[in-house]
């Protein structure tokens, strides 16, 4: 799941604000980051524009004496008006919320990892194998935590810098399902009298 951002704005100017981000880089490297830095207008050029929509004047107009003509300003097509361009940010902003609220809901819910440039279903292990995995991450988890206080962010933090959340979300799986059980004294998932440890995850969860 994507962490909240955390940004920095770093200078104000001509009511054009410069924010730095930090977001993950990508390509499959665990923990690699990337400073972005971007401009955007401040919340009274906001006010403003936004005020000067609601009229079906040409938005380019509009646009230009708000912020500009530079490389950096945002751009409206030649026809368009003021009120159709509120519509399409609006719609678009949306687009987007809605968009990441559905990222966030699958990758909750997935069990996939990522092994060199493939993507693999823990599910698709044997079961003992599977729980051998879960509690070997959640050991790594409770060492790293420990480290950090032990505190509830101090776990989260963990849990998304070894990927925790795949095997996570097996574990709750295979203990909805009944296979798994979590030993309170040993602080470990183990299998259920009956279930076939060789059986695939995939089998007993249904």
């Amino acid at each position: 799941m994507p962490r909240a951002k955390v940004e920095k704005v770093l200078s104000v100017e001509n009511g054009m604000e410069v924010v730095e981000v930090e977001v993950a880089a990508g390509g499959g490297e665990k923990d690699a980051k990337k400073i972005l830095q971007y401009k955007r207008p401040t919340a009274a050029v906001i006010d403003s524009f936004v005020n000067g929509l609601m009229n079906d004047s040409p938005a380019l107009d509009t646009f230009t004496s708000i912020f500009g003509i530079g490389e950096d300003a945002p751009k409206a097509g030649k026809e368009e008006t003021n009120r159709a361009l509120l519509h399409r940010i609006v719609n678009n902003s949306l687009d987007k919320m809605l968009r990441a609220a559905a990222y966030e809901s699958i990758a909750a819910e997935s069990t996939e990892i990522s092994i060199g440039k493939e993507k693999v279903d823990v599910l698709g292990f044997p079961l003992r194998k599977l729980v051998q995995g879960i509690n070997g991450m959640l050991a790594n988890v409770n060492l790293r935590a420990s480290t950090g206080g032990d505190t509830e962010e101090a776990r989260k933090s963990a849990e998304k810098s070894v990927g925790f959340g795949p095997w996570k979300t097996a574990a709750r799986k295979l203990v909805e399902a009944k296979a798994v059980t979590w030993n309170e004294d040993e602080g470990v998932y183990k299998l259920v009298d009956g279930v076939s440890p060789t059986a695939k995850a995939t089998e007993v969860i249904g």
